[in-house]
């Protein structure tokens, strides 16, 4: 169900600078969401009619997508695991966990690929081996595989360079700064339909950064559906980062 928009509270930041030496500058930098956008508080976006429930949703972990096996998975467990069965499972899971970034791509997609084509391919575990290390060579490998049949979306533009990026002076004088990450989702086309923010640093700064990725495009996300690449809308994430100078003593 689509989130109820509330009404904007402001449509431009006006900034007065006080400084002794300074004097006063004004700055005027658009906060509120682009003609055709939508807002919920101060950290969901969306475009048009977008379905907001599916969008928006939290795929911050596996079992937060959904997926089976979404636990943590640390060495410990794998190397209490005693039948075969147990520790393949247990490897398998952890492999998945190192997947992470790619299975934000498009949860439903990924998995399916990975229970399809991956997972028996994956080799037994060793417990008197290095098993951090048998995880990491078995997550490169099965990357690899995936990548054969799916490749996840990639930015076209680059914030701060294609896309301005204002960071308010009086912010950035005050030593008001941070990193904001952000989920998006992606169209077929790479245009962003919705975003929403996981980690804040100001309103802000949080306001600024959002409105910019409405403006970024990517490269889509593509399947390979009978020996041709389709494109798919699926989820980005990213960071902009705010550096504010260090305060001085």
């Amino acid at each position: 169900m689509p989130i109820t928009p509330r009404p904007r509270l402001r449509s431009v930041l006006v900034v007065c600078l006080l400084l002794a030496s300074w004097g006063c500058t004004t700055e005027v930098i658009e906060l509120d969401p682009p003609p055709g956008w939508s807002s919920s508080g101060a950290d969901r976006w969306w475009q048009g009619d977008v379905d907001t429930s599916y969008a928006l949703q939290d795929l911050v972990s596996l079992a937060d997508m959904g997926i089976a096996e979404g636990e943590r998975t640390y060495v410990a467990s794998l190397r209490a695991a005693q039948s075969g069965e147990a520790a393949q499972r247990e490897f398998a899971r952890a492999v998945k966990q190192e997947l992470v970034a790619l299975f934000r791509s498009d949860p439903p997609v990924v998995d399916s690929l990975f229970e399809a084509d991956v997972r028996s391919r994956l080799p037994r575990p060793d417990p008197s081996g290095d098993l951090g290390e048998q995880v990491e060579d078995a997550s490169r490998d099965s990357f690899n595989r995936l990548q054969r049949q799916y490749r996840a979306a990639r930015p076209k533009l680059e914030l701060g360079t294609d896309v301005p990026v204002p960071f308010p002076d009086s912010l950035r004088q005050a030593g008001v700064g941070g990193r904001v990450r952000i989920q998006a989702y992606v169209s077929e086309t790479g245009e962003p339909l919705a975003m929403r923010i996981l980690e804040s640093a100001h309103p802000v700064l949080d306001a600024i950064a959002l409105r910019a990725t409405t403006q970024m495009r990517w490269e889509p996300a593509y399947l390979l559906v009978r020996n041709q690449w389709q494109p798919r809308a699926s989820w980005v994430w990213y960071r902009i980062n705010f550096q504010a100078p260090q305060a001085t003593r």
